[in-house]
């Protein structure tokens, strides 16, 4: 076992040693945009974005020195966000280049698949990556969703029905869903379960 973990604890080291050389090697670019609810922090680099973060609250959004602002280069997420809040938007079209373990970038996937306008709980999350008893493992992987709005993690939900954890805070998350929606209910028929 301890062979295990020691092989295991070397493949993250390696890992984390990639990825963080990768991000290095590119040229990371950002810019921030209004949004209804709070300033929004766009990053990202050629191979598409990193990062879409609300900042309202202190630390939000914290950019590196090495980052190089650049308003053009983020012309189509600003676009598609602006849609997005005006609710002629559901669907984005953008390349994204998220950093994330296996694990994570598989319940980033899943939630994706969350119809715009619906809700889905952290077990229905699990159930549909295949790990029906992961829901907690589920919640800290959407909690580490790095590009906000655009993969959903806003729609995920508890299984009660209540409003859990939400990196730009609840209220931004009740605001996103309401906006989803009121715009859902009067422009589309009624949805069923939104995942199967």
């Amino acid at each position: 076992m301890e062979e295990l973990c020691q092989q295991f604890g070397k493949w993250r080291v390696t890992r984390a040693v990639t990825r963080e050389l990768d991000v290095q090697t590119l040229t990371m670019f950002y810019c921030t945009m209004p949004s209804p609810f709070a300033p929004v922090l766009i990053a990202g680099d050629e191979a598409g974005l990193h990062m879409i973060k609300f900042m309202n609250k202190p630390g939000d959004g914290i950019i590196s020195e090495e980052w190089v602002k650049n308003v053009t280069w983020f012309n189509a997420a600003k676009s598609q966000l602006k849609a997005y809040f005006s609710g002629t938007l559901n669907t984005f079209e953008l390349r994204k280049a998220c950093l994330g373990t296996p694990f994570q970038q598989q319940v980033w996937r899943a939630v994706q698949e969350v119809p715009y306008g619906c809700t889905a709980t952290y077990g229905d999350i699990a159930k549909k990556i295949g790990r029906p008893h992961a829901f907690r493992a589920v919640g800290a992987a959407n909690g580490k969703n790095p590009i906000s709005i655009v993969i959903p993690c806003h729609r995920i939900i508890a299984s009660t029905g209540n409003l859990t954890g939400y990196a730009g805070g609840i209220e931004i998350k009740a605001a996103l869903q309401a906006l989803e929606k009121n715009i859902a209910l009067s422009d589309l028929p009624p949805r069923s379960s939104p995942i199967q």
